[in-house]
């Protein structure tokens, strides 16, 4: 079997969703499988994309392929369960912040050792 090499960034992020996806199964919430099955969607389009460097670009490819998704799952007259959707939501926000976060991290740095 073939072990696949993952970024750091990539690993970074998907400690993130385990440590949500333990927190929904800690705090036992409604509809907790069908989030978690949108937070297990997400992190498989995060290893497929497996950044190297944290920009813009990783947020704009992870909407391509979310809209991709759905649009598939509209051709086959297949609707997302709400839960999923939510789960598919809170996913991507935790990686738009983690970019966000990241990005000002490095711009910050970069303004200090000019200084």
């Amino acid at each position: 079997m073939e072990v696949e090499e993952f970024n750091r960034i990539t690993l970074e992020i998907c400690e993130k969703f385990d440590d949500y996806k333990r927190n929904i199964m800690r705090d036992m919430v409604i509809g907790e499988v069908k989030i978690i099955m949108g937070i297990n969607l997400v992190e498989k389009m995060i290893r497929e994309i497996n950044p190297s460097v944290i920009d813009e670009k990783l947020i704009l490819d992870l909407e391509f392929l979310i809209d991709n998704y759905k649009k598939l799952n509209d051709s086959k007259m297949q609707c997302i369960n709400n839960y999923m959707m939510l789960g598919i939501n809170l996913s991507y926000n935790i990686v738009s912040s983690y970019v966000r976060t990241r990005m000002n991290t490095k711009v910050r740095s970069r303004k200090m050792v000019g200084v």
